[in-house]
């Protein structure tokens, strides 16, 4: 394809987002509509593959798009690990039923996700990790520890890597599961900061399960997929997406936040589960305050503990 040809194609994308603006932002649609609006005509991630709710633009272009919706005055896309690590991930490695179940919701902001990689004794050796994950039926049993997890307290997911097979080398026994945040078993503890501020947590998993069907890339295939994940997040950080960051009104009424105290745990995580997505009423936003957010976290309704 000639460079006349691809600036041609890529004009007309643009020329598509604009009449999608056009005839589908409306300040008077909860944060909710919008975004499943949004996710589902491939807007919020178009970088991904069209069979994954994305646009299949290149990383560059898609950059372009969430400048030109910020230009527009409409809210962006949610954001947050799920739009930059797990959908890609999911994207590449995944069966078409995966990216139905996970990048869906990961695009309409109905699901936020965090990283369970590093662990207290596997930092920069993420492949010396200790947790392990073993099969009972179609499921699997989880006990270890991870650490330095973003949003942990808050997510519905996690992009987990466990030892599944402790008798091969390091690298190749290790599978990447789709693991569920919100059971029994799962307990997250803040990182208190001198600041007094706990931008990170520790995850104790204890006889938590995760189902066989949650497995993305094939049982032991862990390292090539979590080199995904490590290659977007690298891209993803680098991009510098050159939207400006949101100034939230204070109080913001739509946020529900909660007060931690140092060394204590998330009540929420002790088994106590948030219940269905959505579950949170998400209020109309005010045309006032809507161009005001530029770059939100994943769906405030959706990581909302339930009281």
């Amino acid at each position: 394809m000639t460079d006349t040809a691809t600036n041609e194609s890529t004009e007309a994308v643009f020329e598509e987002l604009d009449g999608w603006l056009d005839d589908n932002w409306d300040p008077e649609l909860t944060v909710r509509q919008w975004w499943e609006r949004m996710g589902l005509a491939g807007w919020s991630a178009p970088n991904l593959p069209t069979n994954a709710y994305g646009r299949g633009l290149p990383r560059n272009d898609a950059v372009r798009v969430a400048q030109a919706i910020d230009r527009f005055g409409a809210l962006p896309a949610p954001g947050g690990l799920g739009l930059l690590l797990a959908a890609p991930t999911i994207a590449t490695h995944g069966t078409q039923e995966q990216i139905d179940r996970y990048v869906r919701d990961i695009v309409t902001g109905a699901q936020s996700w965090c990283q369970l990689f590093s662990e207290p004794s596997a930092g920069s050796d993420l492949a010396g990790l200790q947790t392990r994950a073993v099969r009972d039926g179609d499921e699997w049993i989880v006990n270890g520890q991870k650490v330095w997890t973003s949003n942990g307290q808050k997510a519905d997911l996690g992009m987990l890597m466990a030892r599944t097979d402790p008798d091969v080398p390091k690298h190749q026994g290790i599978t990447y599961f789709a693991f569920s945040m919100v059971q029994p078993g799962v307990e997250v503890r803040p990182l208190t900061e001198m600041t007094g501020r706990a931008l990170f947590n520790e995850v104790f998993l204890t006889d938590a399960r995760v189902a066989d069907a949650a497995i993305i890339g094939g049982l032991n295939q862990g390292w090539a997929v979590a080199n995904t994940t490590l290659a977007n997040e690298r891209a993803g950080l680098g991009s510098g997406v050159g939207v400006r960051r949101p100034v939230w009104p204070s109080p913001a009424p739509w946020v529900v936040t909660s007060t931690v105290g140092p060394g204590t745990s998330y009540p929420r995580r002790r088994g106590k589960g948030r219940g269905p997505v959505g579950r949170v009423p998400v209020p109309v936003l005010p045309p006032t305050v809507i161009p005001t957010m530029s770059r939100p976290c994943v769906g405030p309704w959706a990581a909302a503990p339930s009281s």
